[in-house]
């Protein structure tokens, strides 16, 4: 369990809780900002125009975090009053979007530092831990982004779905509950989905970082 890397690999449990939390709430908070650009200010008046992970994710979440290494956050929105016909679309492209600038700015930041330690601006230790942090942080966001686009309720990628093809909306009213169900035995049951996906996330940073490259020679 991911509990058991506390005590062999500290650091690692440490650096993925960090990633988590921070991730996970900016997620939400931009579904808050969107919602408001909407014209929903559900979000802002429940207090939810916040980075405090005990708003956006509560204790049950972060329980299970430090126990699993798996987490969730959840902001409330009206869709009902959103201004825009693609409005709900919009605000549940946010909060992946969000990731993907993440994905971005870890990768960015990476860079960085592995150009200042080449001129020994940083010792050689905290410059490759920072590397290595910021890799893995590139790396999560990646993996977060692609997780919630995937078109299956609770994710981003359904509420996406619904509102650009209105016609699906009495599949996802028949699935339900179901679709967390699905999540679980798609990364769960031995059928290579997890490693695949794993694979795509790590194979999406590494492409972020060589766009980065490339723009900034």
């Amino acid at each position: 369990m991911f509990v058991e890397t506390l005590f062999t690999a500290p650091e690692y449990f440490l650096w993925w809780i960090l990633i988590a939390v921070f991730s996970v709430c900016l997620h939400e908070l931009f579904h808050a900002l969107a919602a408001y650009y909407e014209g929903d200010d559900t979000a802002k008046r429940l207090g939810y125009f916040t980075l405090n992970p005990l708003v956006h994710m509560g204790t049950q979440s972060l329980v299970i975090l430090l126990l699993t290494g798996m987490c969730w956050g959840a902001c409330p929105v009206n869709p009902s009053r959103f201004r825009h016909r693609y409005g709900e679309a919009l605000v549940a492209f946010a909060g992946p979007f969000a990731n993907l600038l993440l994905m971005f700015l870890f990768a960015l930041a990476g860079i960085a530092v592995a150009f200042c330690g080449s001129l020994n601006l940083i010792p050689e230790t905290p410059a490759n831990n920072l590397e290595r942090f910021l890799s893995m942080a590139s790396r999560a966001n990646a993996a977060f982004f692609l997780l919630n686009m995937l078109p299956v309720p609770p994710l981003d990628g359904h509420g996406i779905a619904v509102s650009l093809f209105p016609s699906l909306r009495p599949f996802y009213a028949r699935l339900g509950q179901a679709g967390f169900a699905l999540i679980i035995l798609l990364f769960w049951l031995p059928v290579g989905f997890s490693r695949f996906f794993w694979q795509l996330s790590a194979q999406m940073s590494l492409a972020c970082y060589a766009l980065l490259i490339q723009a900034l020679r």
